[in-house]
């Protein structure tokens, strides 16, 4: 048995254990170790590290294709340029006189493509509300290139189309039964006429509807007069001086086909109509060509909104046209998000009329040659192809335009709609644009074939679909300016300046031809001369562009930017509501840049009035609103007010604006 208190009174005998100092290489050691296993540690976790982010970045890669791509899409590139107060305006003024009782009428030829067609039956509306006189549905373009049959209830809504523009201009479906065999003038209006021309014309109509003799009757003939507007005769024949008179110029037997003859052709009055029959008591005038009949600028206010009611409101798409066009688009919307249309006009038409052949072989090139020379409509045969390119007259090609957007700051995910026909060349050119954009959609892709049976071999009707996919896009990019897309751009201005980037062809050439021989790289040096380059061509709000400098004549109208591409100011205006903005705000203090003059006076401060005329939007890094082409564009009419993420402008709590429930 164990003495607990033998052993407890011995412990205290035993002798003291002294703690053992270190010496100064242990402790060396000591700390060596440790750092050397803190560094150990340190690595093992970093390797973790990297392979677990490794493998999350894999495992999102091998999604890519399933998930929408919206993360793409924070880029500013999207943002569409400050237009706030701007909003369409195409209701007739005061003064305006509308739809009359007519007993005329108008029979219309259009010509061209969908758009050009679009765009001519809007002029032609608004000349038969000049003319006093009743218009018949056009006819449709049905021997150009594309060979489309469609008539016109097979694209357009004729019954909204009638039916909306009763107000102003009386339209039917056809010529009254009465009036289906009579001989009809067969009249080419200038080009970009003025209301003056027209109102001229009307006149005419009415002045010498008696000129015809008893003895012009009894030899069954009639007498054609000319307009003192330089108009030919159907033949070619003379021109009448601008200063002449009209004259009797030919005598026509009643027998005879006259719808060949260009000069306008007075029906009988009524009192022969005993005579010859009650077909001519009223008149019919055939319009050869409705393209570019009306000027672009220095019309009546009046006269550039029915134009723009016409185009925006009365000819809407046919409802399957509209139906399939609405479906597409969710689709797209539905599989990527935002999405870029880009109306690639790479097709053999327009290749072979421009004379283009940069980046085609030979034998692409002669055919091209041969298309262009069996082609009677096409004036001009012989076309230096070189001096095409360096002027900025040719489309950009598919590999041309994969550059211009990856300079820009796409991503190669960004979903790209081709609005266009079939690309010249197929795969072979295409795929140089896919291999920087392989997310390339075309409307095959995105419908049904059975979707698509009732528009085969109706390209005008396809490319419907086309427009109503490019209207609705997040940013349209044209490789050409053709009528697609100056009419595309108009209404995406019309519809609230949505984002257009009109490439600069003619610099963005000289660029390209600086990368293929080696002067410069692509990167950051190419992207900041491209975005430099087009910072002020993105669709924002400025009046319509005039003829260029230097020319003359009538050739000046050519040069003119078209009314449909820029309807502004006639059809889009700004609001004039007075805003208040308080000295104090933090925006005002924070943001301040050069305000318009004529702006001034619309802007009401509550204190420090004296300076204050300097309000602009500048926020998260996008630059002041920037105004196309330098114009003096009133600023008040675009002050920075959003509460959408995403959109341009700072938030309304730091504009310091009374009575913001006013403004959308």
């Amino acid at each position: 048995m164990v003495n607990r208190g033998s052993y407890n009174s011995t412990n205290h005998l035993a002798p003291r254990i002294r703690p053992r100092k270190l010496s100064p290489t242990t402790i060396t050691l000591y700390i060596a170790f440790l750092f050397t296993f803190s560094v150990f540690v340190f690595l093992v976790y970093l390797r973790n590290i990297i392979e677990n982010e490794s493998q999350h970045l894999l495992s999102v890669g091998s999604r890519s294709d399933q998930v929408p791509k919206l993360h793409v899409h924070a880029d500013q590139h999207w943002d569409s340029p400050f237009s706030h107060g701007f909003h369409p305006c195409v209701k007739p003024t005061a003064k305006y006189k509308g739809a009359q009782g007519f007993d005329r009428y108008l029979t219309v030829k259009c010509n061209g493509g969908l758009n050009q067609m679009r765009t001519g039956i809007s002029d032609m509306v608004a000349v038969a509300h000049i003319m006093n006189a009743t218009l018949v549905i056009p006819q449709l373009d049905k021997r150009s290139f594309w060979q489309d049959s469609s008539v016109f209830s097979d694209i357009f809504d004729e019954l909204h189309f009638i039916d909306s523009l009763k107000g102003d201009v009386r339209i039917v479906k056809e010529l009254p039964k009465n009036l289906e065999a009579v001989p009809r003038a067969r009249k080419h209006f200038t080009s970009w006429s003025s209301v003056g021309y027209y109102e001229e014309m009307t006149r005419l109509w009415n002045e010498y509807q008696g000129d015809l003799t008893e003895k012009d009757i009894e030899n069954s003939s009639f007498t054609i007069l000319y307009s003192h507007y330089n108009i030919k005769r159907g033949g070619g024949g003379e021109e009448i001086g601008k200063k002449d008179r009209p004259q009797k110029l030919h005598r026509l037997d009643l027998n005879n086909d006259v719808s060949e003859f260009d000069p306008m052709l007075k029906m009988l009055p009524n009192k022969f109509s005993s005579v010859l029959s009650e077909k001519f008591t009223s008149d019919v005038i055939h319009v050869a060509k409705s393209d570019s009949r009306l000027a672009n600028n220095d019309l009546p206010l009046d006269v550039q909104r029915l134009r723009c009611r016409t185009l925006y409101h009365a000819l809407r798409f046919s409802p399957p046209i509209e139906n399939l066009g609405k479906r597409l688009v969710e689709r797209l919307r539905s599989r990527g998000g935002r999405y870029i249309a880009l109306h690639l006009r790479y097709e053999k038409d327009m290749l072979s009329f421009t004379g283009c052949t940069y980046g085609l072989t030979d034998a692409e090139s002669e055919e091209l040659r041969i298309m262009r020379e069996n082609t009677n409509h096409w004036k001009v045969k012989k076309i230096n192809a070189t001096e095409q390119r360096i002027g900025g007259f040719c489309p950009l090609t598919p590999k041309e335009v994969g550059i211009f957007l990856q300079a820009l700051g796409f991503p190669l995910s960004t979903q790209i709609y081709i609005a266009a026909g079939e690309i010249y060349g197929g795969n072979t050119h295409l795929s140089e644009l896919s291999a920087r954009f392989p997310d390339l959609v075309f409307k095959e892709s995105l419908a049904t074939p059975e979707e698509l049976k009732a528009f085969s071999n109706h390209a005008s009707q396809t490319a419907a679909l086309d427009y109503i996919i490019s209207v609705e896009s997040d940013l349209f990019v044209p490789s050409h300016s053709g009528n697609m897309a100056r009419a595309v751009e108009g209404h995406r201005r019309f519809l609230g300046h949505r984002k257009t980037i009109n490439p600069d062809r003619k610099g963005l050439v000289e660029i390209f031809d600086k990368l293929e021989a080696g002067e410069l790289e692509e990167g950051p040096s190419l992207s900041n001369l491209v975005q430099q380059m087009h910072k002020n061509r993105q669709g924002a709000p400025r009046k319509r562009l005039g003829s260029q400098a230097g020319v003359k004549g009538r050739a000046r109208f050519r040069t003119e930017e078209s009314f449909y591409e820029n309807p502004y100011p006639e059809c889009i205006c700004g609001s004039r509501k007075k805003l208040e903005i308080r000295e104090d705000s933090k925006f005002l203090k924070k943001f301040l840049c050069l305000q318009s003059p004529t702006s001034i006076s619309q802007i009401e401060v509550i204190q420090g009035k004296e300076s204050l005329a300097i309000v602009c939007y500048k926020l998260y890094g996008i630059p002041p609103p920037q105004v196309d082409g330098g114009d003096d564009l009133n600023w008040y009419n675009a002050l920075f007010i959003s509460n959408t993420p995403g959109e341009a402008g700072p938030p309304r709590n730091l504009c310091g604006l009374k009575n913001t429930a006013s403004y959308p």
